[in-house]
């Protein structure tokens, strides 16, 4: 029915959800990234009741070392992110305008492959901290529509139970 709206709705979402990614890959030691909650959980093993100071700092390691596995397309990530909202690259500006196709080009997969690693260390140690974990999986469109509808249906439901009563 309007499809510039919903296409640039959806590239807005894009575009946050990449700057949002960047800042959870951060480097810098001041940012809430997962470095540097990492970091931080090596320090304070004391904050995990549900694991041995031994295992924490070797969940610490393991896990250091599978973010350095994905470091290229952090890279990625990091030099997409230039080139678009912080350093304008003059590319944007020829043909084919707002698109640059480079080396440093990267694939959903690959973003994918990223937030999963990082929901799986985070669930790590939320196992750690609380002694459960979280839900995460990725629904096809039906299945979250469904999921979409149904939570919304029960809220309307309940507001008009609570306005019955």
């Amino acid at each position: 029915m309007a499809p510039i709206f919903f296409l640039y709705t959806a590239d807005a979402h894009l575009n946050s959800a990449l700057l949002i990614l960047n800042r959870l890959i951060d480097k810098k030691r001041d940012s809430l990234s997962i470095r540097a909650f990492l970091r931080r959980a090596r320090g304070a093993s004391s904050l995990f009741p549900h694991c041995a100071p031994a295992l924490l700092r070797e969940c610490v390691d393991k896990d250091a070392e599978r973010l350095g596995e994905l470091q290229k397309t952090v890279e990625k990530i990091r030099t997409h992110r230039n080139e678009q909202f912080v350093h304008l690259s003059e590319k944007l500006l020829q043909a084919p305008f707002g698109v640059t196709p480079s080396d440093e080009s990267f694939a959903y997969s690959e973003v994918f492959a990223l937030l999963t690693a990082i929901g799986t260390i985070l669930n790590t140690y939320a196992g750690f901290l609380r002694g459960s974990q979280m839900l995460m999986e990725v629904w096809d469109e039906e299945n979250e529509f469904r999921f979409l509808l149904e939570t919304l249906s029960k809220a309307v439901d309940n507001l008009e139970d609570e306005d019955t009563s």
